[in-house]
């Protein structure tokens, strides 16, 4: 190394040296200048140099390879990832007798992020309890979320031949009996206003029931619907107008009396925008209550 490169080198890592000569330097326990070999002096430029060297360099990641020693049992802070590549193999494997295994935790980002070019992002699996659980306790927000960009399947639920997804509440001890090649469960017991399965749209459907041979739509126990209801004709009178959102001159409409009126029958119930019109065959001696069910 030449004299002119070892004085870039001290430089560079803001090292005071004379400029002249490597002539003398002083001694520390007499205060007086002791003369410097020129073997030393070039080892200390050179040593500066190379620290010099090795400061300027940009921050690399920190790796390992086989055989490299893993430092456990301690909390380590530092401003690059590790990452570890194992080429055919499983790259990291953690096991615990009765906590967590693995942890992770973000104050902004994701706790734990998985991805795969061509298999499973994230897998979870148990031989007797939970394979994937998730817990949030932020209001209106989700312990587990599936996404789909395109057209492929956000969140999917499959058994072999029991029940693929299974949405309830009312607490794990309420989970009901398993079911038999059943692709959706809910089941709801928290109070008598909970909702197994509720599907909702503003202008679309809320629920599409399909079926090529079989049933569309099987219904065990009572029915509820919001176009149904009971009225009344009044004495003297042989129709009654009643008054819904939605009805169109294309909806049909039933009526049945509820009243038990000799010579009486309803003889048509006609819809319009708005509303239906329920008409007997003749005016009735007492109010009389007929019972009606729209559909479209």
């Amino acid at each position: 190394m030449t004299r002119a490169a070892m004085l870039r080198g001290l430089r560079a890592a803001s090292v005071a040296v004379p400029t002249e000569g490597f002539a003398r330097m002083t001694d520390q326990s007499t205060g007086a200048a002791s003369p410097r070999s020129r073997r030393s002096l070039l080892a200390a430029a050179a040593g500066a140099a190379a620290a010099a060297a090795v400061a300027s360099l940009p921050p690399r990641t920190v790796r390992a390879t086989d055989g490299q020693t893993v430092t456990v049992g301690g909390s380590f802070s530092a401003t690059n990832p590790t990452f570890i590549n194992a080429a055919g193999a499983t790259a990291f494997a953690a096991t615990s007798d009765t906590n967590a295994a693995l942890t992770g935790s973000s104050s902004s980002g994701n706790g734990l992020g998985g991805y795969s070019g061509s298999a499973n992002g994230v897998y979870g699996s148990s031989l007797d309890d939970v394979g994937v659980y998730g817990i949030t306790l932020a209001a209106a927000q989700y312990g587990v979320f599936g996404y789909s960009g395109s057209t492929s399947i956000g969140t999917c639920g499959l058994s072999v031949s029991g029940i693929g997804v299974l949405g309830m509440t009312g607490g794990l001890a309420n989970k009901p009996a398993a079911l038999a090649d059943t692709g959706v469960y809910g089941y709801a017991v928290k109070s008598p206003s909970s909702i197994g399965v509720r599907g909702g749209t503003t202008s679309g459907t809320g629920v599409l029931a399909e079926a090529t041979t079989g049933n569309a739509l099987k219904v065990t126990g009572k029915a509820q619907f919001s176009r149904s209801g009971v009225t009344a004709i009044l004495r003297s009178h042989s129709s009654v107008k009643v008054t819904m959102a939605g009805v169109t001159k294309s909806s049909y409409v039933v009526a049945t009396l509820q009243t038990n009126r000799a010579g009486v029958y309803v003889q048509a119930a006609v819809p319009t925008t708005g509303s239906f019109t329920i008409y007997l065959n003749k005016a009735v001696t007492s109010a009389t209550k007929v019972g009606y069910f729209v559909i479209n």
